[in-house]
């Protein structure tokens, strides 16, 4: 399962995860993966550029991830997680659609609150989360009636396809003083 390496910066790098691969964890991972495939990105002079985790996909979600290459780019990168600085994109398939072109959905997710908004885009969702609870976006779209097909924990429909059809497609944030947007290319449905 190879890795699509997206930008390689001297602070981040950002690349494709496939469906069905974890983040993190026991096992095969991202970063086993990238280790594996991508040895260059690990030099043994300078430990402290090796990649490290600052967020997470769930294991059947396919999409853009973002990964730090310095002390200074992990404590930015995970702060802006932590407090909702980094903007986050992404593209489902549901079925049936929701009521209408666009919506918020608000509903608390595990006690916390969570707020997704969503546009139609063909027939696409585009999920615009501005908090990251677990299972989020699957749970406000099965909340609403409209679950994400191969979602199988939350009522999804089966469809063709490997993982559930939800893909992280864009993020932004900031580096130093700059603003930086990063797009992966669709590739559910």
């Amino acid at each position: 399962m190879p890795l699509r390496l997206l930008q390689v910066q001297p602070h981040f790098l950002t690349l494709h995860k496939p469906a069905n691969l974890s983040s993190q964890g026991p096992g095969q991972h991202v970063l086993a993966l990238l280790r594996r495939q991508h040895p260059e990105l690990y030099d043994v002079e300078a430990p402290f550029t090796a990649p490290k985790s600052v967020h997470r996909l769930d294991r059947q979600v396919c999409g853009l991830m973002i990964f730090a290459r310095s002390m200074w780019a992990t404590r930015t990168l995970a702060r802006q997680f932590r407090d909702g600085g980094v903007g986050k994109e992404y593209m489902a398939l549901v079925d049936p659609p929701p009521q209408g072109d666009s919506g918020v959905i608000t509903s608390p997710v595990d006690g916390k609150e969570a707020v997704t908004a969503w546009e139609t885009h063909g027939r696409y969702l585009l999920l615009k989360p501005t908090t990251g609870r677990k299972h989020q976006l699957r749970k406000h779209l099965a909340s609403i009636g409209s679950p994400i097909l191969n979602d199988v924990l939350y009522g999804g429909p089966p469809s063709n396809g490997s993982g559930i059809a939800l893909q992280c497609v864009s993020m932004s944030f900031t580096m130093g003083m700059e603003r930086i947007a990063v797009e992966d290319e669709l590739c559910i449905g």
